[in-house]
């Protein structure tokens, strides 16, 4: 009886490998397909062969793309230490805004997504290849055939968060609220000739970033200091400064500002007449408008908010979304 059950297993873990390797499923038969398979192979470790689709991605997660993506990140807080080291880079330098949330991993092959995961120092994290298939931020395919990796930051959106505490970030439902909220934003590639702008250009989520060749370390400084204070909606880690060979994350202590020549936009229901709010946006040196367009800075968002055409709108052009509980608290607003 025992030695049927292990060879129906094994049975079953060989149809497994030829559908993953020989057929065509679609992305998410893929996931489905390739959790079964490692599952069984995790249980059955003698029953694993050379070619089995997981130990594929063994070696690429442990060879030469490992390496470019699980970098050391060292951290800076103070402006005079960010000084110093961007006085000693020889070479390009990228600045991007990082948020808060879980680092993932998408697997490209000829251009196809193959395989999503949670980024660890394992060979293979939690598969999340059916959660991360509705965010708007992933794209299925690319116009990219060579092999790659893709590492990223998996987050809900600050306001989303704060109006749905008890959703935890990697819930697996069904509901449209979860899945037009949830991002990803890309940060770094396996692939050295793929950087933020061809990145951007492939369809990944990469805003607020600068790319600067032989700048000035005060002019750079001076970006990073721009780019922490800047109102993105989002909960921050801080500044990612990467070169060909490392990353600097700089996290400073963020402050309160103010909104100077920043344009705001307001949805939903606040706790105050418009009109008062009109009154604390331009005394911080903002402008409120009344249409969501390119040139708005972040909508300022009350309850019931998420179903208008101006949250529609703000979500579809990238703009940020701050709460009125954020606005308040970054802006010492009563």
């Amino acid at each position: 009886m025992y030695v049927d059950k292990l060879r129906g297993i094994e049975e079953r873990m060989v149809w497994l490998r030829g559908q993953l390797s020989e057929m065509e499923p679609s992305d998410q038969e893929y996931a489905v397909l390739y959790c079964e398979l490692e599952k069984w192979e995790r249980s059955y470790p003698e029953f694993i062969v050379d070619e089995s689709p997981t130990q594929k991605e063994f070696e690429r997660f442990n060879g030469e793309i490992s390496i470019l993506l699980n970098r050391k990140v060292n951290e800076i807080a103070e402006q005079a230490e960010l000084i110093d080291y961007l006085a000693g880079v020889e070479q390009s330098v990228s600045l991007q805004l990082l948020p808060k949330g879980i680092e993932v991993e998408l697997h490209y092959e000829h251009g196809r997504l193959r395989y999503s995961c949670i980024a660890d120092d394992s060979a293979s994290g939690k598969d999340v290849s059916a959660i991360l298939a509705s965010s708007q931020d992933v794209p299925r395919y690319i116009s990219y055939d060579e092999p790659l990796t893709v590492r990223g930051s998996l987050f809900y959106t600050s306001s989303f968060q704060e109006l749905n505490p008890e959703i935890d970030l990697l819930c697996d439902r069904a509901d449209r609220e979860i899945q037009r909220n949830r991002r990803m934003m890309v940060f770094r590639s396996s692939s050295l000739l793929a950087d933020l702008p061809f990145l951007a250009k492939l369809g990944f989520l990469v805003p607020y970033y600068r790319v600067f060749n032989q700048e000035s370390a005060e002019c750079m400084a001076d970006e990073c200091e721009a780019m922490i204070t800047y109102s993105t909606g989002y909960e921050l880690k801080g500044v990612l400064l990467s070169t060909r060979e490392e990353d600097v994350l700089y996290r400073p202590a963020i402050t309160k500002s103010r909104l100077d020549g920043k344009t705001v936009v307001i949805t939903g229901v606040l706790s105050k007449r418009r009109y008062d709010f009109r009154k604390d946006i331009e005394a911080l040196g903002g402008t409120l408008a009344g249409t969501v367009t390119k040139t708005v800075d972040f909508l300022l968002m009350g309850t019931n908010g998420t179903g208008t055409t101006k949250y529609q709108k703000a979500m579809k052009l990238g703009i940020p979304i701050m709460t009125e509980e954020q606005f308040k608290d970054r802006y010492d607003v009563k």
